[in-house]
């Protein structure tokens, strides 16, 4: 039987952003900056070992435009 495998990803709502950058300060290694200084997202799932950075990044976000969604997909 196949196993759920639990992603998450990151997701930022781009009416709420105001390219603060502090989501890019706190997580570097999934969220780039634009010419305009706002994020850039890394489109794969966040791995596990940076799960608390991702978490960390959402809540210094400001205006709360930032966002990890969670999906399950079955693993082979």
């Amino acid at each position: 039987m196949p196993r759920r495998q639990r992603d998450r990803t990151l997701r930022v709502d781009p009416i709420k952003c105001e390219g603060h950058a502090l989501c890019i300060e706190a997580f570097p290694e999934m969220i780039t900056r634009d010419p305009w200084n706002y994020p850039v997202l890394n489109p794969h799932p966040v791995p596990d070992h940076l799960l608390r950075h991702a978490e960390h990044a959402v809540t210094v976000c400001p205006v709360l435009a930032l966002r990890i969604v969670t999906s399950d997909r079955e693993r082979k």
